[in-house]
């Protein structure tokens, strides 16, 4: 075993132990946030930065017998066993900025110039206070000092979520003491069950727990949550090998993994009320009743007209079990037959994806100073109850809004059967020939009823859409009087693997067939030269990781995640899905093909006098097909100029003329309006649609020397130029404007 413990000190030091000077001044040094006292003006004494790590373990190992019965000659059975642990205290630091003392308890004096708390003074923080920085909020149409009396669901909020300042009037600096714990254990067996056949058997055990702060994929800046993430990792492998004859070899592999994970919301050492669950003085209201049983703490965003801002939201937890197994099953036959290598096999995986899913459960309200309701700051707002907007999520089994998250069954099939020659035509030349076959369905989940949706635009009949009021939020549509509430399918929203709609909302592309191509060739006989080149065709079913592969995962409306807008209270009647916002969602194109990567390469080796190899390649890939995402509803400013909005008339308070035509370019230019009025699928938000539609390409030309001088001694050069070029960055695509209507921008 290995015990490993690394201390790190104030300022730094060099191998000889002489201390640099410190420079006091640095207020942000990590000594103050684990000490909590000021260092030592000397310099001398400053306190410890934890970070430590201890790891432990053993290996067992050898053959396994039993003295005159079994394996006596010790060549039979053989086994290891290996164990470790791992401690790792590491220091994680917080930063950001909150409410000042007395914004918390509703009094904004220090943002007012006639104010003896004014702090914009010169001389104090103009940069926070003043005017320009920190609005007045106005109630009643007139500015007010103090907001009273502060909402007891706002007080809630700051007293979990918002820590009190500690670094100036509105800075908060804090340092936590992060630790994770491993453990792993692996066990293998081997048997020589003959002479022509052998087996081993691999199993091996990850225990992964780590504390988090902030919470994960919480967006705070602060302490005040935290995540415990445990992730037990299993993997167990058999692999068989039998030489059937001296010219015939089978081999087989069957593997499994998983890795479940559990996500829990803790309070972090930041929170003033060391609680993230609603306090007995709640009174908000939710969306369904059937949310109205979640203690959790609803998610918020402050900012606008003051000195700082924050969002946290505790939409993080995960479990109690989310799991990811993948079996795969390969089997390899080669055969020797004259000049002919002939291999041939299989490979099967089946991927599986149990995970929780969904928008949270408990709200998130937004609080920003704008808007008709706003008091024109931020804080201020969430102590009156002006709400900007509010969403809140439910799972929707087929109308029964059950509340709580969903839960989705995904499964993926790749099965990839190949054939390959390796030709030994003389003894200056060898080819290679092969072919595989990728038959890759894509994924779809199982659960009954299914919890997958799409969006398929060829079945959107705009006659049938909901309108925008001027609130922002859906109105009955003036044909039908109906409000089209993306609550149930139709209108382009289908349900997968139902009627003649494929699994999955895909249909499985079957014409991934992958050659490929070698060669070797000696040219002179010598021995001394080399020509060697290769050419294949590799597909594969998404962008490499599993879990992005489900695209469909918390849709509409399976579920729901509507969000309202120009709330004016906490205690709000939602009337259902009346007056709420058009609905982000996901889609996938029905039909399309697989990505795809061509490779080749042609290289020149030779051999010079003196233990010498130079070799010149030239190595180059085409992707096509690529994984990207495209919003698409998204506007396109050079087709739409202009557009008639009745809801935006002036004569509706909306920045366009009274019969309600609008500039689109100006209203979205100047923030006048939402995109959501102007998008071609009314009645919905973004469209993200993820689809297989990017280009790439690589060149390079690569040099390498290698010069051998026989005395165990190798000298070594390379150098290589190459160029890369591809119109996207990532599986996440572009947003931005045109973005999705030319790609070729983004090259």
């Amino acid at each position: 075993g290995a015990l490993v413990e690394m201390v790190t000190k104030g300022g730094t030091k060099d191998f000889h132990g002489s201390a640099h000077e410190f420079v006091r001044n640095q207020s942000l040094d990590a000594n103050d946030w684990f000490a909590n006292r000021e260092i030592d003006p000397a310099g001398g004494n400053a306190p410890k930065t934890p970070l430590q790590w201890n790891i432990f373990g053993y290996t067992l190992g050898g053959p396994f017998y039993i003295p005159h019965l079994y394996n006596t000659s010790k060549q039979k059975t053989f086994f290891f066993w290996s164990q470790e642990w791992a401690r790792y205290r590491a220091a994680q630091l917080v930063t950001g900025s909150v409410p000042t003392a007395r914004m918390r308890q509703g009094d904004f004096s220090e943002c007012d110039p006639n104010s003896g708390n004014y702090l914009g003074g010169a001389g104090q923080y103009p940069q926070y206070f003043s005017p320009a920085n920190c609005t007045l909020p106005t109630v009643g149409g007139v500015p007010v000092d103090t907001v009273t009396p502060v909402n007891s669901n706002g007080a809630a909020f700051l007293n979990a979520y918002v820590p009190l300042p500690n670094n100036g009037p509105v800075g908060y600096v804090s340092g936590q003491k992060v630790p994770t714990n491993f453990s792993d254990t692996i066990i293998r067996v081997d048997q020589n069950i003959s002479d022509k056949a052998s087996l081993f058997v691999r199993f091996s055990d990850d225990s992964w727990v780590k504390e988090t702060v902030p919470a994960l994929w919480s967006g705070s800046s602060y302490d005040t949550t935290a995540s415990n993430y445990i992730v037990p990792a299993r993997q167990a492998v058999m692999h068989l090998n039998y030489n059937i004859k001296p010219t015939l070899m089978n081999e087989f592999i069957m593997s499994y993994t998983d890795t479940p994970h559990t996500i829990s919301v803790l309070p972090g050492p930041g929170s003033i009320a060391q609680s993230v669950m609603k306090p007995s003085d709640w009174s908000a209201s939710t969306f369904f009743p059937a949310n109205g049983a979640v203690k959790l703490m609803p998610g918020i965003n402050v900012g606008g007209g003051v000195p700082f801002g924050f969002g946290i939201s505790n939409g993080n937890y995960r479990g109690p079990y989310d799991a990811e197994p993948v079996y795969t099953y390969r089997d390899n036959v080669a055969w020797i037959h004259g000049k002919h290598t002939i291999k041939a096999g299989f490979f099967l995986e089946k991927f599986q994806l149990t995970e929780q899913f969904g928008f949270p459960v408990q709200g998130s309200y937004n609080f920003t100073n704008s808007g008709p309701l706003t008091s024109g700051n931020g804080l201020a707002d969430m102590f009156l109850g002006n709400i900007n907007s509010y969403q809140e999520g439910t799972f929707n089994a087929h109308g029964v809004l059950t509340g709580g998250y969903g839960v989705g069954h995904w499964r993926r099939t790749d099965f990839e059967p190949y054939l390959q020659d390796d030709w030994k035509v003389s003894r200056k030349l060898t080819l290679n020939f092969g072919v595989r076959y990728y038959l890759l369905i894509p994924p779809h989940d199982v659960t009954h009823p299914t919890v997958d949706s799409s969006f398929i635009p060829s079945m959107y009949n705009p006659a049938f859409a909901s309108v925008l009021g001027a609130d922002g939020n859906l109105h009955p549509n003036p044909a039908t009087g109906q409000i089209y509430d993306f609550s149930g399918f139709g209108n382009g929203l289908v349900e997968c693997g139902v009627g003649a709609i494929a699994k999955g909302c895909q249909v499985p592309y079957k014409k991934n067939i992958g050659p490929r191509f070698g060669f070797a060739f000696d040219p002179t006989g010598s021995g001394k030269t080399s020509i060697r080149g290769g050419f294949g065709i590799y597909y594969e079913p998404g962008n490499g990781n599993d879990a992005n592969t489900i695209g469909l995962e918390g849709n509409a409306p399976t579920t729901l995640a509507p969000i309202k807008y120009n709330v004016s209270s906490y205690n709000f009647n939602s009337g259902g899905f009346a007056g709420v916002s058009p609905a982000d969602i996901q889609a996938i194109p029905y039909f399309q093909k697989n990505p795809a990567v061509s490779q080749y390469n042609l290289n020149v080796q030779h051999e010079f006098r003196g233990n010498n190899i130079l070799t010149v390649a030239y190595v180059g890939t085409q992707g096509r097909h690529l994984d990207s995402n495209r919003n698409v509803s998204q506007l396109s400013i050079p087709v739409v100029q202009n557009m008639t909005v009745p809801a935006l008339s002036s004569g509706n308070g909306g920045p366009c003329d009274a019969s309600g035509l609008c500039d689109v370019q100006n209203v979205l230019i100047h923030n006048q309006a939402p995109v959501n009025y102007f998008r071609y699928y009314q009645g919905f938000g973004n469209i993200t649609q993820k689809q297989f539609t990017a280009v790439s390409n690589y060149n390079a030309l690569q040099a390498n020397f290698r010069h051998t001088t026989g005395y165990g001694l190798t000298f070594q050069a390379a150098y290589t130029w190459s160029h890369m070029i591809d119109n996207s960055t990532s599986a996440y695509g572009f947003t931005s404007v045109d973005a999705n209507y030319d790609m070729n921008r983004w090259k």
